[in-house]
Parts: structure tokens; sequence; C-alpha cells
């Protein structure tokens, strides 16, 4: 057999741990630059500076002040908005605004099921 990726088993799997390995610096990377801002006069929940990596939430965004009475709720809501942030950034440039729009046309929505979602839980069964 020939080496490289199509050699064999142990050349894929390194491959891909070096993959989950970039994943989670970058994923570490990112989300250390979170922040959470009061934007004053902005109606956005979320911008993200590609430039320096800064991604900064608006707390005083409706949807953010939602989920403000549980942790779990703020803490889904903000894996949501690094999700959302990530999947732009990989986009081409002149669509990111129209994704975005998109997105958060829909955040009141995702707020609604993350507040039911929580109190609606599959339970464990009992035997």
């Amino acid at each position: 057999m020939g080496r490289g990726l199509g050699g064999g088993g142990g050349d894929w799997l390194r491959f891909l741990l070096f993959l989950f390995a970039l994943f989670i610096g970058i994923l570490g990377n990112f989300f250390q630059q979170r922040r959470v801002y009061m934007m004053p006069g902005s109606f956005d929940l979320w911008i993200m500076d590609s430039k320096t990596g800064v991604l900064r939430i608006n707390k005083r965004h409706p949807s953010f002040v939602a989920c403000l009475d549980k942790d779990a709720w703020l803490a889904r809501l903000n894996e949501l908005i690094v999700l959302h942030a990530l999947r732009i950034q990989v986009v081409p440039q002149e669509w990111r605004e129209q994704l975005k729009m998109l997105m958060d046309g829909h955040m009141s929505d995702m707020v609604f099921i993350i507040k039911q979602g929580s109190s609606h839980g599959a339970k464990p069964s009992k035997k």
C-alpha cells in the first residue's frame, strides 16, 4: 500500500487528531475572546471582529435579557451566538451580512426554544 493519507488507517487517524486539536485550539482561543458589553445605540445581539477574533455580545439586547433568569438559558444562548459567529466566518465575505440578518431574525424563536426546551426536556425513566 502507498504512503500518505490513503495508505494506512494510522495516517487518517493522525490527520483527524490533528484537525481535532486544531479545532479545539481555535475554539479555545475564540471562547477566550468572547465578551459581554453594553452596546448603546446598537440593535445587534452580537458583533464579530474577524480581524481580532473578538466576539462582542450585547447584554442590553432583548434576547440576552430574556435568558438572564437561568444560567442554563444564558449558556445555551451564548453557545448559539458562538456557533452563528463561527458559521458566518466560513462563508464568502459578500454573504456574511445577509446570513447574519437571517440568523438574527430567528433569534427570538431560538430563545423561545431554549426556554421551552429546558422545561420539556426528556426525563430519565425510572425502573
